[in-house]
């Protein structure tokens, strides 16, 4: 993946999703985020199994 983006931004939905992540949990997947990409947009997406959050991020997406 190469990607370029707005670092401000970036740090501001990883700073939303992060409210989500369990800081104890049985399940060690629940302590990442998943991050992903469409034409222009990079999606974060982090959740506790009763609570999901995602947010959004334009970048210039140079290799997918």
């Amino acid at each position: 993946m190469n990607i370029s983006f707005n670092r401000d931004r970036m740090f501001q939905a990883f700073q939303m999703v992060n409210t989500v992540i369990p800081t104890r949990s049985a399940m060690p997947v629940l302590h990442n985020v998943k991050i992903s990409t469409d034409d222009k947009i990079v999606s974060i997406i982090a959740t506790d199994l009763e609570v999901c959050i995602q947010d959004y991020v334009k970048a210039d997406i140079k290799e997918k």
